[in-house]
């Protein structure tokens, strides 16, 4: 008899695991974030990154996909490489590529000229350019995780390093999604080469 309730327990805890490991695999999309943090926390080795100096001020114009003119209070414009965030690209040939590219600007200035933004500064130049990363709005939202999430700009790691853990988390699960949908330069019937 205590052979048969050790095998029937045995058994059944056997069962409880096998439904446990198969409940985890069906729901491992939402662990991916826990798995983004680590990365995030293991690229910064181990510690979290100093914040970057802000400073306040508007996008008078788009140079680039990612590049902008930033004029900031005191009236001082600077060429702003957007850091993290490479662009479209090419040698200019390919008609589907340079279509992508403009419209990719043409919604940067609907969604900058004009406004105000916060720049976080990564490094400055005397000549007045420099690379940064873009916040939008009172809740600073990042700009940079709405272009790589919409897939209008291809999302470089080892740049945003310097950024808040989180925000890297946030970032690394927004190239995520916009590979696994497809999204903008993912789509294949765009015909872009990402190369």
């Amino acid at each position: 008899m205590f052979q048969f309730l050790h095998r029937a327990i045995q058994g059944v805890l056997a069962l409880l695991l096998a439904w446990a490991v198969f409940l985890l695999w069906q729901h491992r999309e939402r662990g991916l974030p826990l798995v983004d943090l680590y990365v995030a926390w293991e690229g910064a080795d181990y510690h979290s990154p100093d914040p970057l100096p802000r400073s306040r001020g508007t996008v008078s114009r788009i140079v680039e996909e990612n590049v902008v003119e930033f004029r900031d209070r005191e009236g001082r414009i600077w060429n702003v490489g957007l850091a993290g965030l490479g662009a479209v690209g090419g040698d200019g040939r390919d008609p589907n590529r340079r279509k992508f590219a403009q419209a990719t600007r043409t919604n940067l200035v609907d969604l900058l000229v004009g406004r105000p933004i916060e720049m976080a500064w990564i490094t400055t130049n005397a000549n007045r350019t420099g690379l940064g990363f873009i916040y939008l709005g009172t809740n600073s939202q990042s700009l940079a995780l709405e272009l790589v999430e919409e897939g209008r700009l291809r999302w470089m790691p080892a740049d945003t390093r310097v950024l808040p853990l989180l925000e890297q988390m946030r970032l690394r699960g927004a190239d995520r999604r916009a590979r696994t949908e497809q999204a903008g330069l993912w789509n294949p019937e765009n015909k872009i080469s990402t190369n």
